[in-house]
């Protein structure tokens, strides 16, 4: 995943979902070829599942010590 660069942040989460990863795309017909050209075709990804974000209401970094 790190050689495709509108992937710009790739987490590992607990739940029902094992990855959650941060896609740019300019419409939709972009994620669809990033999904389909690029994700899809790594191997042990069995499937994904698509969250649109409309807005960002706040983002903060904190310091962890």
């Amino acid at each position: 995943m790190k050689k495709i660069p509108e992937i710009t942040e790739c987490n590992f989460v607990s739940g029902i979902y094992a990855i959650f990863i941060l896609v740019y795309a300019t419409d939709n017909e972009h994620l669809q070829k990033i999904l389909y050209d690029n994700v899809h075709l790594i191997n042990g990804v069995a499937g994904t599942d698509t969250f649109i974000c409309f807005d960002t209401c706040f983002k903060r970094n904190i310091p962890i010590e």
